[in-house]
């Protein structure tokens, strides 16, 4: 699937966070990785969607990459706040 969306052009990071899945369960951390970067380069940002992920949870790589994209969603959060945009839903 992930890879039949890359094929087709998908430049989003959902496909290439399901070939980092596919990988981390084949077993090669280093492929796993490199789409891993490929999508957080693509915006994946999101801890929830680590599931399949856990071969990875012990590697230097990975936490780094985890750690950019916890920046990145705090600088986000602060702009909004500094913007004065509501970040709870109405009631």
């Amino acid at each position: 699937l992930a890879q039949g969306a890359l094929d087709r052009g998908d430049e989003t990071w959902f496909p290439r966070l399901g070939m980092a899945r596919v990988e981390a369960l084949r077993g090669d951390a280093e492929a796993a990785l490199d789409w891993v970067e490929q999508a957080y380069r693509s915006g994946w940002r999101a801890a929830p969607t680590l599931l399949g992920l856990e071969p990875l949870f012990n590697d230097p790589r990975f936490d780094e990459v985890l750690l950019r994209a916890e920046r990145d969603v705090a600088r986000q959060l602060a702009a909004i706040e500094q913007a004065g945009l509501a970040l709870e839903p109405p009631p």
